[in-house]
Formats: C-alpha cells, structure tokens, sequence
C-alpha cells in the first residue's frame, strides 16, 4: 500500500484542487492522510466535499508543531509501505504516481524519489535537484528555468532533494528516524534526505514524475526561523559538510547519471 500524506495549514480552496485531481488518478490500494497542522481551524471532509466511502483520513495535529511535525504524524497514522509526502497546494499531472513508482522500483537501494515541481502559472522550475555549498547555499539547477533536452527523461541522483512531493519507503524513513523536528518549517527535507544517502541509499529525481506547485499558500508561517534552521542544518552537519554545489553548477549533466538507463 502507498499512503500519501499531505499537510495543511491554510488555502482550503487549493486543498480541494489538490483531491480532485488526485481522485482522478487509481487510487486503488492506497491511502490518503491529511494533517491539520491548524487545529485552531476545523478540517472536515464535508469542507473539502469529500464523501464518506473515499480512502481519505483527516488527523489533526494537538497544536500547531510545523512541517516535519506534521509529517511525522501522518506517518504514525499511515499504514502503507511507501510513503509520498505532499504540499497541499501541489497539482499532479495525469502520471505522475506512475513516474514515480517506475522510478523507485528501477534504482537498486532506492530510498527517496522526488518529483520535477514546476510553477503552476509558468511551467517553469521550482525544484529538479538540490545541492549546496559548503552546507550553507542551496543550489537549485535551472529555477525558473527550463530542463534541457538530454535531462527531461530520466531519473537522476543527487545528495538531497526537497519533499514537496517525493517517495520515502517507510522502513527507512524509520531507520534515520523520520523528520528533526527542531526544523519546524524550513531545512527539514533537506536533512531527512541527507541522512537517507548517508545511510548509503540513493536519492533520485524523476525528470518524468511532473507536479505543479502554487506556492504562497500558508503565509508567513511558511518562512518561521528559516534563518534558525538553516543555521541549525549547518551546525548538524559541520563535520560532514555537503559541497557539491560547484559541480551541480558547471558540470552537468556529468555529475547526473542516468539511473534509468543504467539500471534497466
């Protein structure tokens, strides 16, 4: 079973894109879980005009504990083997989940399988691969940007990548002990995935998995401490620093084997 585990904060009418487009695709074995991460505000599945027969729970957070809190909750609440974990202003395209789960079950010791996420308006870059430097900058190759031709089918490793929509299989979300809490909003997919290639398993992009993001959902919660957790990510990780940013830059597409090709 696959339980995609999706957190909310606020954008209701987004959230609602976000099912509809999702009960569009086969549902069949799996699960949906939606966490309230604002128990301040009801979530109800008549609000989201959900009927009661759908594969859909809502579990709402004690108080509000930020988006790796949420996460780990869903997770104690799910019952699949491979987790997908999803902004709830993210739109899928017809076959995504179906990239997706090739793309997982083609990379031998896979442990995290990420989406291409694209602006929703533009159709442009959000997020396609994740590196940094000297573990302080983010590089995102081609943000706002386009794929070029050699890279748009494929599946790719990198270091990390970011959890807006990506496969985690549960046994080793458990083996590296989920989510750090202490990141509440920000740094804290980039150091879930890390742990997972420390742990010497790989972390893949899809250039065929495409999802679509809105973006500027859940306001200025979204950013809370980012300073503080880019800050804490540093401190983690000061003896093993990632720095694989220069070669991301310069290098491509050297540095991007293509798992799909090879492994196939």
């Amino acid at each position: 079973m696959v339980s995609i585990i999706i957190t909310y904060y606020a954008g209701l009418n987004i959230l609602k894109s976000n099912l509809a487009l999702l009960f569009e695709q086969n549902l069949s074995d799996i699960e949906i879980i939606i966490v309230n991460d604002n128990p301040s505000i009801p979530l109800t599945k008549d609000m989201l005009c959900i009927s009661q027969d759908n594969k859909i729970q809502i579990v709402t957070m004690p108080q509000n504990g930020g988006y790796a809190a949420a996460c780990n909750y869903g997770v104690k609440h799910s019952k699949g083997e491979l987790l997908i974990f999803m902004d709830s202003d993210i739109l899928v395209s017809p076959d995504w989940m179906g990239q997706l789960l090739d793309a997982y079950y083609s990379v031998e010791n896979c442990g995290a399988v990420s989406t291409t996420i694209l602006n929703l308006n533009q159709k442009k870059i959000v997020h396609w691969g994740l590196a940094m430097n000297k573990g302080m900058e983010v590089i995102k190759p081609f943000r706002d940007g386009v794929l070029p031709d050699k890279l748009k089918h494929g599946i790719y490793e990198f270091n990390m990548a970011s959890s807006g929509c990506i496969l985690i299989p549960k046994n080793i979300f458990y083996k590296v002990d989920g989510y750090d809490e202490q990141f509440y909003n920000g740094f804290c997919d980039l150091d879930l995935t890390y742990k997972i290639t420390q742990q010497g398993y790989k972390c893949v992009y899809s250039s065929d998995a495409i999802v679509y993001h809105r973006g500027k959902v859940s306001g200025t919660t979204r950013t809370a401490a980012e300073d503080d957790t880019r800050a804490l990510f540093m401190k983690k990780w000061a003896k093993n620093y990632l720095d694989d940013g220069y070669k991301v830059e310069w290098e491509y597409p050297k540095v991007c084997v293509n798992l799909q090709t090879d492994v196939r």
